[in-house]
Formats: C-alpha cells, sequence, structure tokens
C-alpha cells in the first residue's frame, strides 16, 4: 500500500492519511502467559520464549500473535479472513489484498473487508468519533461510552442506555420461592 504524503485532522491532530487505514501493532495484545499456551517450546528456543513444540506453528492470526497451534488450526483462522493478503504484507499477516481495508469496528479489528462494508460496520454505532481518537476507532463522541454488554463490545450509548444493557437498577428475579413445599 502506498505511504501518501497528504494528512487530514482527527480531532486537533494532524495526521498522515496512512494512519487512517494503518493498524497499530499488537505485539502485547494476545500474548498468553505460559499456562495458556500449551504447545509452547518449555523454556523457549531458536525462536525466543514462544517457540512452538515441533509439529505446531504460531496462528499469525495477527501481528505479535504466538500462539500455538497446528497447521490446520492456523489454516482455519486464515480461511475465516479470506481477503487477508496470503502470507501478509507491509502491516504483517494482516495485510489486505488490493482494493479491501481493516474493518475497523473495534481496535485491533483487521478483517479485510471492502471500504463500502467497513462503513456500514461504522454507521451502525453512530455515535462513535469519526476517525477515532484516544481509544482507536472505537472511540466514543463526547457524553456516550461503551455499552460493555460483552467483554469488547464498543458500541457507543449514553450512560443511561449502558446501565440498562448491563442490567444496573434491575431487580433480579430469583423465581419463586419453594421453601415449606414438601418434598423439596
Amino acid at each position: 500500500m502506498p505511504v501518501a504524503s497528504v494528512a487530514f485532522i482527527s480531532g486537533a491532530v494532524a495526521l498522515p492519511a496512512s494512519a487512517a487505514v494503518g493498524h497499530p501493532p499488537r505485539a502485547t495484545v494476545g500474548v498468553r502467559a505460559d499456562d495458556s499456551n500449551p504447545n509452547r517450546e518449555p523454556g523457549g528456543g531458536a525462536y525466543g520464549p514462544n517457540t512452538c513444540k515441533p509439529g505446531y506453528v504460531w496462528r499469525d492470526s495477527y501481528d505479535g500473535d504466538a500462539l500455538c497451534v497446528t497447521p490446520e488450526d492456523r489454516q482455519r483462522v486464515h480461511d475465516a479472513n479470506p481477503n487477508r493478503q496470503p502470507g501478509g504484507g507491509a502491516y504483517g499477516p494482516s495485510t489486505c489484498k488490493p482494493g479491501y481495508v481493516w474493518r475497523d469496528s473495534y481496535d485491533g479489528d483487521a478483517l479485510c473487508v471492502t471500504p463500502e462494508d467497513r462503513q456500514r460496520v461504522h454507521d451502525a454505532n453512530p455515535n462513535r468519533q469519526p476517525g477515532g481518537g484516544a481509544y482507536g476507532p472505537s472511540t466514543c463522541k463526547p457524553g456516550y461510552v461503551w455499552r460493555e454488554k460483552w467483554e469488547g463490545d464498543t458500541q457507543c450509548v449514553t450512560p443511561a442506555e449502558r446501565d440498562r444493557a448491563k442490567g444496573h437498577g434491575r431487580q433480579i428475579d430469583n423465581g419463586p420461592v419453594l421453601t415449606g413445599i414438601p418434598g423439596l
């Protein structure tokens, strides 16, 4: 992907045009503790502390993904993103084929989609900050917060909507009281 020398304004900061499509390296994201990467060579090896045991390879689904999996599992992960550049490229293993861009629906979302599909996803979250911000592409406009209904839910909503989505302020129904009923 050629690097453009033009700039655009994001908030009050001028960024190079390449930053609009750039994806921050995820070298520390997804790095797993030793106990959750059981196919790693104990004590490391030729490729450092994340050297895989024989017969295993790095999943390589994003820059810095060193989880050791079987070659078949890695291929399944790569097949789930069919528009990525085989073998990677200038932006690591998540480099998209020409004509495709990262979806960027959350920080680190490197699924390769058409620019129209990315815009549809961004339009579905109308309260996100155009161009992103301090929290990546999922930064909300002032006055909005992430819904956080589940891990990774970055839909921008009002604080009251988030409380409703998370169930705050609701009485929890524990069902009928069954004490005193014979046989229970």
